[in-house]
């Protein structure tokens, strides 16, 4: 789930547009109609796979920095896999 579709899919359950448009909400309005459908739908499936999203691209980062820190070298092979060396 990209952050992008997370977005259409907020402004379409709230009606709000979001505050980085020029035309957008205010911030807190924002917040409020997101806090305000979490409550309401706790199990979105759309929410869940952008919780999972968020999550998934936080622990590559954090390996990636880790491999980064401990001297490694990011590189692909010629079949496309990617390897640290």
């Amino acid at each position: 789930m990209t952050k992008e579709n997370y977005i259409r899919h907020m402004e379409e359950l709230t009606g709000l547009i979001r505050p980085s448009s020029p035309d957008g909400c205010s911030p807190e309005a924002w917040k409020q109609a997101q806090r305000q459908h979490k409550r309401d739908t706790p199990n979105c499936p759309i929410c869940k796979a952008r919780v999972k999203s968020v999550r998934a691209n936080n622990a590559k980062k954090a390996h990636d920095e880790l491999m980064k820190d401990c001297g490694l070298v990011k590189g692909k092979t010629a079949l496309g896999r990617i390897i640290w060396e």
